[in-house]
């Protein structure tokens, strides 16, 4: 996964997801806790990291992973999923021989979803990978059929949520804003890095 500071600016011109570690079948549902998400300035040089509790587009507050017999459900509800900013979510999903990244963006030109493999970030052809918002509910679904992931035993699912200020600066060398939140963490992140959850077994 690139740098915030990369991130930033990918979402503001073009486009733009469990700490437990015990083995869980088939459907996997973790809190996170309310009020976590952070706000990052960056620019070409640093990072800063700040609390951002009154921020609640980007704020998860739940995921439930779903590992079926012909596709993978990841569902995140967020405290208040306003459709404003420019916003994306990074769902990174571990099997046990591959990594995947999976992008799905909106409110932004070029926005979509792509499913992506390993370090060098290959572009896997997916016939019905899908993403969806409730706006009712304040949640993203997305959805990724087994036979793009291998077919795999299990998987294990972590999710970023990312949103970027509709001002913030064109070029890498700008200063930049944007609040993110881990599923998996509670106000922290990492960059470089987001946390997986438990391995979750096909029902």
């Amino acid at each position: 996964m690139p740098s915030l500071r990369l991130l930033a600016a990918s979402i503001a011109t073009s486009s733009v997801l469990l700490a437990p570690t015990a083995a869980h079948a088939e459907r996997l549902v973790t809190e996170d806790a309310v009020g976590d998400a952070q706000s990052i300035r960056s620019d070409a040089e640093e990072e800063i990291f700040d609390p951002a509790p009154e921020h609640t587009a980007a704020d998860i507050t739940r995921t439930v992973v779903v590992h079926g017999a012909r596709r993978v459900r990841v569902q995140v509800r967020y405290r208040d999923l306003e459709r404003t900013s420019p916003r994306a979510a990074y769902v990174k999903l571990r099997t046990p021989g591959r990594r995947f990244d999976l992008r799905t963006s909106r409110n932004a030109p070029g926005a979509g979803t792509w499913l992506t493999r390993g370090q060098r970030e290959d572009d896997v052809h997916c016939p019905g990978l899908r993403s969806s918002v409730d706006g009712a509910r304040d949640q993203l679904t997305v959805t990724v059929p087994s036979a793009c992931l291998g077919r795999p035993a299990w998987v294990q699912v972590g999710v970023l949520s990312v949103v970027a200020e509709a001002d913030a600066g064109s070029g890498l060398d700008e200063p930049h804003l944007a609040y993110v939140d881990d599923a998996h963490m509670v106000g922290g992140f990492e960059d470089h890095s987001v946390r997986l959850g438990p391995k979750v077994f096909p029902g």
